[in-house]
């Protein structure tokens, strides 16, 4: 049994990996995902969040769906429609 410090054979730690440091972070609203909403250069998934409550009304209520790739630096936020505008 190795110690819980080795690393496997033929496997490279994430931190000798290069990961970039910012998010090429591209908004789509559910149903209209042919071109995004709005894209936005984000440091982390934190100002991701931000972003899309300053872009977006009731982003929270929105149901966002965050995928992010550190590796290449991209996000995609999928948001449901804003039904808030519609009278009941």
């Amino acid at each position: 049994m190795r110690n819980a410090n080795e690393t496997r054979p033929n496997h490279t730690p994430l931190s000798n990996k290069t990961v970039t440091r910012s998010f090429f972070a591209r908004f789509f609203v559910r149903n209209h995902l042919q071109e995004p909403e709005a894209t936005t250069e984000c440091a982390d998934v934190q100002q991701i969040i931000a972003e899309g409550h300053r872009i977006f009304p009731n982003f929270s209520a929105r149901n966002p769906w965050i995928f992010s790739d550190s590796i290449r630096g991209r996000a995609w936020i999928f948001l449901d429609p804003d039904t808030s505008k519609r009278s009941s």
